[in-house]
């Protein structure tokens, strides 16, 4: 490949910074918080540097958990760690 090839790929931020209305959202995130920015701007600067050179086409959601948690409502919803 030479040195014009382009990689394309997606980061999709989750819920930040939006106040105490996002109890729902904390609830339904499988780490039960919200994304801090920095998180994001971290991984994208992955995707920006060599260590994602074999990296292309690809969706990494940053969410804290939000899209797999609430994949999990039509089981119950996500089950409380046991210590």
């Amino acid at each position: 490949m030479n040195g014009s090839a382009k990689r394309i790929s997606v980061v999709t931020g989750g819920a930040s910074g939006i106040g105490a209305a996002c109890s729902s959202l904390t609830a339904n995130a499988a780490l039960r918080r919200l994304v801090e920015p920095a998180e994001t701007a971290r991984v994208v600067g992955v995707f920006l540097s060599d260590a994602a050179s074999a990296m292309t086409g690809v969706n990494v959601p940053v969410d804290c958990g939000w899209l797999a948690g609430t994949s999990w409502s039509t089981y119950g919803g996500l089950r409380e760690a046991n210590g």
